[in-house]
């Protein structure tokens, strides 16, 4: 056995509960509540020791239609609303729920309920465990579960956040990677990589590997 310095992910949340109608929401006070998570999430990291070029925050806002009883984390950024309004942030809801759950529910307003800021950062560690052949596949953080459908069928899929995923990673589908401007959805019987470029490689499973 032999000493090594290795490294782990480390992250943790900072939420505000903000139920508003998307249409009664003011942008620049979203954005000022970011604006003081993404502060607490940045402090958090240098408590931490986190090294400021390996340290993150993904902000995002947990949404529902109006009465509805479940939400979904839609990725947004602190100067998007803050400059842009809503608008983009509204479709951006609409066409995740549709791709999510195959429908939109047009004249049904859409609402907020959370504001998230998620501070991640890589942390150095020394473990005490030989070192095994073979690359290590980096953690991929998993930010939700939800039922989609897939050929007329719910089943059961991952939700991922694309800001935190780092090269290396590797996520069998079915699954969502949503992110500020798209989102990626990786069928059943899928897996999608990330390279060293960051890019997302999607290719079918083989018959072995299913």
């Amino acid at each position: 056995m032999r000493s090594a310095i290795s490294s782990r992910t480390s992250e943790t949340s900072f939420a505000q509960t903000y139920i508003r109608l998307v249409a009664d929401a003011s942008g620049s006070e979203i954005a000022e509540i970011l604006d003081g998570l993404g502060a607490r999430a940045i402090q958090w990291l240098e408590d931490e020791g986190i090294q400021k070029d390996k340290q993150g925050i993904a902000y995002s806002a947990d949404m529902r239609y109006h009465r509805q009883g479940y939400e979904i984390p839609v990725a947004l950024e602190p100067h998007e609303v803050r400059t842009g309004g809503l608008t983009a942030l509204e479709e951006r809801f609409n066409g995740l729920h549709e791709q999510l759950y195959g429908f939109r529910m047009p004249g049904t307003a859409s609402e907020i309920v959370n504001l998230r800021a998620v501070g991640y950062g890589a942390v150095r560690s020394r473990t005490c465990r030989r070192r095994t052949r073979g690359k290590r596949t980096p953690w991929a953080p998993v930010v939700d579960e939800h039922d989609v459908l897939f050929d007329g069928q719910p089943t059961p899929t991952r939700i991922y956040d694309r800001a935190r995923l780092r090269p290396g990673a590797m996520i069998e589908g079915p699954a969502i990677i949503t992110e500020f401007d798209s989102t990626t959805v990786v069928l059943p019987g899928y897996r999608a990589a990330v390279d060293r470029n960051f890019n997302i490689l999607i290719n079918p499973r083989t018959s072995e590997e299913r």
